[in-house]
């Protein structure tokens, strides 16, 4: 199958996949709200047609080249209404050039963003008709072009704001117009929202405009868009002028070789602009200059605003971001998308002016200069990289598995980057493999992996070999093929669960960490699925609390030789405490005062736990008591290995480390820093403008398969640090990650490290990187490292509190998909109360219903029968989970429900994204909306003719 494909551009193989992202409110594949995808349903329809009738790759050239033609089109039309011009020349080259200029060329891959900007001219016209005609069809035609503005929240506020102001100043010219036709005005109003219902009604369902609400991931750790705003921006002025960008870039806009030729054109058109201009300012009418006043103001706020370090932007941007809404703003480098408007607004007023034919040709050929020595090198970029169709090479074999209505997770660590860099087509092809199939994707870096439930997955895709050995271990998983010449591995779960099922247990942890030693102690102890919720949860839906004793060791837990901590007890009833003793270990324990202590050598009051009958023990303890252990090894002193740990003797290496050395012009430094410490007299400062700079101890000797505390302080200002481990065994083992800590203030890091099997010694290694444009330089401080032998009691010690509540899982769970919005599940030989999990992400708009009349309206208001939403809860992490009594739930209504004569049940339940209800109802006011305006449009046109008018869209 070939496709085109580069940064956003990209569509699935199928025209139905195509519709239910354009369709439906929630996508199963992204597992999250699909509100940007239905903004831009009403422009897709068209292009659905053509997908339909052509395939995807005549679609997507389509696509392509009709928005292009849209974009010339209204800047044709604005030059002509708006700005006066009548040479047929000007209009036609200027509007080639206005669409073929190089910031529109630049996000070609992102062709709605460039469409929805080429809006504004349309609108601007559209308001002044208004009042040179005096007729409201064209303020119908002016919500429409907003309306298809909102192909990004971003298109669509600029649009409505500049169209705003110029509609309020044009009524301000013309009051008495306006005031004469106020509850038309009104009309229009309540015409916008009308029109817009179909988006609008389900936000307000919601309750929020959240981005996080509006887009979920796998973990709940919120985004920070204020601070995209110091990444995302022209970097400085001269970049912003040169009408390029120096980050996420789709395309090259010049090479080293290149350079000086693109700058040449660049600056060339505003030399050839301002010579039109001083050639013909004095022939510009009054109305002229203020136009190409306005035009050049607007140019120099886009400039700054692309800029935003010019006057300190950014900070006003950042507060804009944190108001409701305000994270459409979060990327400056958009307004570039407007300069093209000023610039050739600017062109055609002067060209108005120049009646010479040979000065017009001369102007013209200029120009024509100036965009060949701009648009060169990212023509043939954009031919090799969008234009040119791909064909699967690297998946292919990935592309013939069948996935339908399967959950995948894709683990990324710092291994990939090589082999994405030197192949920077792979991650362009594996996503649009995976957006072809109705599959639904999650992605985590290597690092965070214990922090996911591997086993509610049925399939993980990783890279390089990174995969966690907890991946077999702890999990049911199996290698099944890999790709890309075996840079990438697909692992396929034995004992996958359905999209839709039932389990009889349930765990409340404190925090989602170690799950993979966490779900190999449920199944293999416990002999249960493991299924959690992270605590508190609802009284309401009975769970047994599951910690691991020494899962957050830090240093504060040892004191005088022995590991102690304590844990709240979070579920009432009994507790029992799970230890693993060890192959042929002999372990003692007391319970004396309500306190548990374990220790490797006899002890008075002590009893031994021996060493046979497997290898875990459980001890009752009394119920509803917060827990003290201590566990004591007297063959661990807890020294500290790391030598100079709070560099007392000044810094461990006398020359900064280059750990990314791409070029020979590293700008990297390193120093001690005696004002800001938290041990000793002084701390470790690295700082970087462009490659990383690292540092680290002498390699610190190991004992393979011992567990180690690595324990530091770290002071990032920047979020642009982090830590390396490298170990001497056979695989090379390195563990690495960054430090999430931001802001000023110290910050604590610990990790539990077990060494390789073969291993003898470990090399650590702390980083600092350059900000993401290298405008600025990355800083981290350093203090107080500690690396210590413990014992291995981290996934040993396991409290199980709480009663098991007495359920059985019912006979069978069927399920069938109407759309990604809703699910008709059926339970049979429903005994007793149990919980119903499901693949699909978590959402508070979902809702498990009875199936009844109720159930199969499409009204937002239909009366259904739902069980409490206090039974619905985040199941392992990130997903929808009920508690479901069905003798409750079926008490008073049983024309959903069946009673069997053993006295079990049979349920027939909707799994329902109720917003979707209000996106229906929303179509239907907004479709209606639409056809009266168009009818209006219509009929106030052959008005128009009757009475000898006309309608002339060119006069």
């Amino acid at each position: 199958m070939r496709f085109l494909s580069n940064g956003d551009f990209g569509f699935p193989f199928s025209w139905s996949l195509f519709f239910s992202k354009q369709f439906y409110l929630w996508s199963y594949q992204t597992g999250a709200l699909n509100a940007d995808g239905v903004m831009r349903m009403p422009g897709r329809l068209v292009d659905l047609a053509v997908f339909m009738l052509f395939g995807n790759l005549a679609f997507e050239y389509f696509f392509i080249f009709s928005s292009l033609a849209i974009v010339f089109a209204s800047f044709l039309y604005f030059a002509y209404k708006f700005l006066e011009i009548r040479n047929t020349s000007t209009l036609v080259l200027s509007a080639l050039f206005y669409t073929l200029n190089p910031i529109f060329l630049g996000n070609l891959s992102k062709i709605g963003l460039v469409l929805a900007a080429a809006m504004l001219p349309l609108c601007l016209v559209m308001v002044r008709e208004v009042f040179e005609q005096k007729r409201f069809r064209y303020l119908f035609v002016w919500v429409v072009l907003l309306n298809v503005s909102l192909i990004h929240p971003f298109t669509f506020a600029v649009n409505l704001f500049v169209s705003g102001i110029y509609l309020a100043y044009q009524a301000w010219l013309n009051r008495s117009f306006v005031v004469k036709h106020i509850p038309k005005f009104m009309l229009v109003g309540v015409l916008f929202l009308a029109l817009n219902a179909y988006i609008v009604l389900p936000l307000m369902s919601m309750h929020t405009v959240s981005k996080n609400t509006l887009s979920d991931t796998i973990t709940s750790t919120p985004t920070d868009y204020t601070a995209l705003v110091d990444v995302l921006n022209t970097g400085d002025i001269f970049t912003g002028l040169s009408l390029s960008k120096n980050v996420v870039k789709d395309y090259d806009f010049y090479s080293d070789t290149y350079m000086n030729f693109y700058f040449l054109g660049a600056f060339g058109l505003y030399a050839l602009l301002l010579f039109l201009y001083l050639r013909v300012e004095k022939r510009f009418s009054i109305t002229d200059k203020r136009r190409a006043l306005v035009l050049l103001a607007a140019f120099l706020v886009l400039i700054a605003l692309a800029t935003v370090t010019f006057l300190h932007i950014d900070a006003l941007i950042k507060i804009l971001i944190n108001t409701p809404g305000g994270w459409a703003l979060r990327s400056p480098l958009k307004w570039q998308l407007y300069i093209p408007l000023t610039l050739f607004g600017l062109f055609v007023l002067c060209m108005k002016n120049i009646t010479v034919k040979r000065h017009q040709i001369m102007a013209y050929v200029c120009l024509i200069v100036v965009f060949v020595l701009m648009d060169s090198f990212l023509m043939v970029g954009i031919y090799r990289k969008l234009l040119t169709p791909r064909s699967i090479r690297y998946f292919s074999a990935l592309q013939q598995i069948n996935l339908d209505h399967q959950n995948l997770l894709f683990v990324s660590g710092s291994q990939c980057w090589p082999y994405e860099q030197d192949h920077p087509a792979v991650m362009t092809e594996l996503n649009q493999v995976l957006g072809s199939k109705n599959v639904q994707v999650k992605r985590i870096n290597v690092d965070d992996i214990d922090q996911v439930n591997l086993a509610s997955y049925d399939h993980i895709v990783s890279c390089q070999g990174i995969m966690h050995p907890s991946v077999s271990s702890n999990y049911d998983f199996t290698r099944t093929t890999t790709f890309a010449s075996n840079a990438f591995q697909l692992y396929t779960n034995k004992t996958a669960t359905p999209y839709a099922y039932a389990t009889t247990s349930m765990f409340a942890l404190q925090a989602p960490s170690q799950l993979g030693a966490k779900s190999d102690f449920v199944s293999q102890q416990l002999q249960e699925n493991f299924n959690f919720v992270t605590a508190p949860t609802n009284a309401s839906v009975p769970t047994r609390g599951l910690q691991d004793a020494f899962e957050n060791l830090t240093p504060k837990n040892i004191h005088t030789g022995s590991i102690t901590t304590s844990i709240p007890i979070t579920q009432n009833g009994t507790q029992e405490v799970y230890l693993d003793r060890g192959t042929g270990q002999i372990l003692y324990y007391s319970t004396q005062d309500g306190r548990l202590s374990i220790a490797t050598t006899k002890k008075p009051g002590y009893q031994s736990m021996g060493a046979a009958n497997g290898k875990t023990m459980p001890i009752a303890l009394p119920a509803n008591k917060n827990l003290a252990v201590s566990y004591d090894d007297p063959a661990f002193d807890y020294q500290n290995l790391i030598k100079n740990p709070s560099f007392e003797q000044g810094p461990w290496q006398k020359q900064v480390g280059d750990c990314y050395d791409y070029d020979d012009e590293p700008k990297i430094a390193m120093s001690i820093n005696a004002q800001h410490k938290t041990a000793g007299q002084q701390s470790l400062q690295l700082e970087s403008a462009n490659h990383i700079a690292c540092t680290g101890p002498p390699a610190v000797p190991v004992k393979a398969g011992q567990q180690y505390l690595l324990s530091f302080n770290y002071w990032s200002p920047t979020t642009n640090a982090g830590y390396r481990i490298h170990f001497d065994d056979d695989q090379s083992s390195t563990l690495s990650g960054r430090l999430t800590g931001k802001g000023s203030g110290w910050h604590s890091f610990t990790k539990v490290i077990t060494a390789p099997n073969t291993a003898h010694t470990m090399q650590l290694q702390v980083e600092v990187f350059a900000d993401y444009t290298h405008e600025s330089t990355g800083i981290g401080r350093f203090d107080n490292f500690q690396f210590m032998a413990v014992p291995n009691v981290t996934g040993r010690l396991y409290v199980v509190s709480g009663s098991p509540a007495k359920m059985k899982m019912p006979a069978a769970v069927d399920f069938a998909t109407t759309n990604p919005t809703k699910t008709t599940i059926h339970i049979r030989r429903a005994t007793t109360p149990f919980y119903l999990g499901t693949s699909e992400s978590f959402s508070a708009q979902w809702r498990l219903e009875l199936d009844g009349k109720g159930a199969s309206s499409w009204m937002p208001t239909a009366k259904v029968v739902s069980l409490p939403g206090q039974d619905h809860v985040k199941l392992n992490g990130s997903m929808n989970g009920w508690y479901i009594d069905p003798s409750k739930l079926c008490r008073a209504n049983l024309a959903s429900c069946t009673r069997n004569p053993d006295g079990s049940y049979d349920l027939r339940l909707v799994m329902e994204f109720t917003t979707q209800r209000w996106l229906y109802a929303g179509m239907l006011v907004s479709g209606i909306t639409f056809l009266g305006g168009l009818g209006y449009f219509i009929y106030d046109v052959k008005h128009d003719r009757r009475k000898g008018v006309g309608y002339h869209p060119w006069r």
